[in-house]
């Protein structure tokens, strides 16, 4: 069975792996505590990071969800003591929430790696109204030809690659309002935030370096984009 790219961010234990990283992660808590965020879903949680930074920095109750399950054992542990806090292993086509139960939703380059129609409804459907989600992803900036899209697509296991007004459009369809729609500068880094077992299979960092390859070869096409939206109202 071939290894994908999250068995390689969790086999390394990466945690913060968006651009920007933790750094990235803290500017854009500080835009959402202004909103309500009494229950904060991290949707594609991964290694836990985020929720303990949020767990030092907010009383909010925080739930985490990933699909993969080392990812989930490595958050268990490092969230170990924390008693608003919890993590379940779960795909974000389903999230096992009820309707309207959280105020905000993060997903920080994980929404990419699923059907984003479907997952954007999913957030719909358990956020309360005027709810927040905030979303760090990977964009298009020019068009890339078919042969970068399909070796993109492929590494990654993206269906597409969404340009701004492909993202801001999937947004909307999901019934949010865009708040805002704002590229990363591109030298905006976060420290790599990993721990190297060891006997770990050398064809993750292969993948690692592969991962840096692609990125670096398609600098000039591709940016990160931060979409802050709220969940219209639509009480009549």
């Amino acid at each position: 069975m071939n290894n994908t790219y999250t068995d390689m961010l969790a086999k390394l234990k990466i945690g913060s792996a968006h651009p920007g990283g933790l750094a990235l992660t803290k500017k854009i808590i500080d835009k959402i505590k202004h909103y309500p965020h009494e229950t904060i879903l991290d949707a594609g949680c991964g290694t836990g990071a985020t929720i303990a930074y949020l767990a030092e920095h907010t009383d909010s109750t925080l739930i985490g969800i990933d699909q993969h399950s080392q990812m989930i054992d490595h958050a268990m542990k490092r969230l170990a003591g924390i008693e608003n806090a919890e993590v379940i292993l779960a795909d974000m086509s389903t999230i096992p929430i009820e309707a309207n139960h959280v105020n905000c939703v993060i997903a920080e380059s994980s929404v990419s790696f699923t059907n984003i129609l479907n997952t954007l409804n999913e957030f719909n459907r358990i956020l309360q109204n005027n709810g927040i989600i905030y979303l760090v992803e990977m964009t298009a900036i020019k068009p890339l030809t078919d042969q970068e899209r399909e070796a993109f697509c492929s590494f990654y296991g993206f269906d597409s690659v969404y340009t701004k007004n492909d993202w801001i459009e999937a947004i909307r369809k999901a019934e949010f309002t865009i708040l805002e729609a704002e590229r990363v500068a591109p030298e905006t880094k976060g420290a790599i935030d990993l721990e190297i077992e060891p006997g770990i299979d050398p064809s993750y960092f292969k993948m690692m370096a592969e991962h840096y390859h692609l990125i670096e070869q398609l600098q000039d096409k591709l940016g990160t984009y931060i979409y802050i939206a709220q969940k219209r109202n639509n009480k009549v």
